[in-house]
């Protein structure tokens, strides 16, 4: 299976969570597949962002384009529900003895 591969990171003292998004389509590798995530593209409250599910619920990510970073919020409070729109899968894996989080889209 084909994915992209994102860094991920995690600040302890932050309590944030961020993934750096490749722009390149040299990026593509091949993964196994392990824990999977889904992410979503969506519009709420007239701003585009990034929507992390999780289980029953969402949760927002913004979209950072001038950074190409996805900050992760880690609080409750931020969970919200929203509908479906542009499906993309997020796995966490480890390729080459280095984990990090890859997600495809259906037509790669």
């Amino acid at each position: 299976m084909r994915g992209i591969i994102v860094k991920y990171r995690k600040y302890k003292s932050s309590g944030q969570s961020l993934i750096s998004l490749p722009t390149t389509i040299t990026d593509l590798i091949d993964w196994k597949d392990n824990e999977e995530v889904h992410i979503r593209y969506k519009t709420y409250e007239n701003n585009e962002g990034l929507f992390l599910t999780v289980k029953n619920g969402g949760r927002v990510v913004k979209y950072d384009s001038s950074r190409s970073n996805i900050t992760i919020p880690t609080t409750a409070a931020q969970m919200l529900d929203w509908r479906d729109n542009d499906d993309i899968h997020l796995i966490f894996a480890t390729i080459n003895k280095k984990a990090g989080i890859f997600f495809y889209k259906k037509n790669i």
